[in-house]
């Protein structure tokens, strides 16, 4: 979770993209804001839960699966509650990540 919000995220790229899985999918009232950039950038909370996934930069692969009722929920777009990252956090330089996440909005 993120205790600075971005502000004025960049437009993702052609290689990148946030839709719905689903061709019924109705359009979002408040929809969700997928960026890689920013003038302002977001800042991971020291505080708050966050989840700790090791692995090996060199094809190392990771995957999640939270059971029912424990997932990692967002709400809103406030500082806190309503934004998340994606980070490297590391004593050296971090390798290259590359994500493909899966989302419900309800």
């Amino acid at each position: 979770r993120d205790s600075t919000i971005q502000v004025t995220p960049t437009a993702l790229t052609t290689a990148q993209s946030n839709a719905a899985l689903d061709p019924a999918t109705a359009a979002l009232v408040a929809p969700q804001i997928a960026f890689t950039a920013s003038t302002t950038k977001p800042q991971r909370a020291a505080t708050l839960g966050k989840l700790a996934m090791g692995f090996n930069a060199f094809g190392g692969v990771v995957r999640m699966n939270l059971p029912p009722g424990q997932e990692f929920k967002m709400l809103g777009n406030a500082v806190n509650l309503g934004e998340a990252s994606l980070s490297a956090y590391t004593g050296g330089t971090p390798g290259l990540m590359n994500a493909h996440i899966l989302y419900e909005t309800f």
